[in-house]
């Protein structure tokens, strides 16, 4: 039978290991200039971890477009000649016997000339690891991208 207090113990564990250590997110820009809110930003999927469900593609385009940046995504035959930007990311992920989670996910911004001009990564470092949502890993990563 399980008591208040364990079914509380249970939960704030649950809940602890849901969140996202802020020191876990690094992100930098390389060079001076800032991304302007008309730039066009094309993610290029990565298959290997997107299947044909939206995935971390799907996210980083919504994130972009929730700060104001146009953007889309698909394959990188498919990138258009006018795009200002264009984002590669990799994924790895773990599993343990409840969960399959971010181990580490970085993200980087190219321009045209195919320079990297801004990146940002996350790494779960802990051995009992969190398992946050991998939404609220991209925003965190967009965020500090954009406001460095």
């Amino acid at each position: 039978m399980f008591s208040s207090i364990t079914f509380c113990l249970i939960t704030t564990l649950f809940l602890i290991g849901c969140s996202i250590n802020p020191e876990h997110i690094h992100a930098q820009k390389h060079g001076a200039g800032q991304i302007e809110k008309s730039s066009s930003i094309y993610i290029i999927v990565n298959n290997k971890d997107d299947g044909s469900w939206i995935g971390i593609a799907g996210e980083i385009k919504t994130e972009l477009e929730k700060n104001g940046y146009k953007s889309s995504y698909g394959e990188l035959i498919d990138k258009p000649e006018d795009a200002s930007y264009y984002i590669k990311y990799n994924v790895g992920w773990g599993v343990d016997f409840l969960f399959v989670y971010i181990r580490k996910l970085d993200i980087k911004i190219y321009d045209q000339e195919n320079k990297i001009v801004a990146e940002g990564e996350y790494v779960d470092k802990n051995f009992l690891h969190r398992v946050p949502r991998s939404a609220d890993i991209v925003k965190l990563i967009i965020k500090d991208i954009f406001e460095k």
